[in-house]
């Protein structure tokens, strides 16, 4: 092995628990109400549409697949 070491982005999942939920949703709405901000792997996890923000399209996207529409 060379020591590289690789993470596992979880669209959706900016807290690490490893499923997008409302406590997500609730923290990327922080985020961009800038009150706390995601960094690295979690603010490419709450990136779901990949136009390099977190906003509140990302935030709509998440919430419908979780619930399923």
């Amino acid at each position: 092995m060379s020591g590289q070491t690789y993470s596992l982005v979880v669209t959706g999942d900016v807290n690490g628990d490893g499923q997008a939920n409302i406590a997500d949703i609730l923290a990327m709405n922080r985020h961009r109400l800038n009150k706390a901000q995601l960094t690295n792997v979690y603010l490419q996890a709450g990136d779901a549409n990949n136009d390099g923000k977190v906003d509140i399209k990302d935030i709509l996207q998440i919430n419908k697949t979780r619930l399923g529409k």
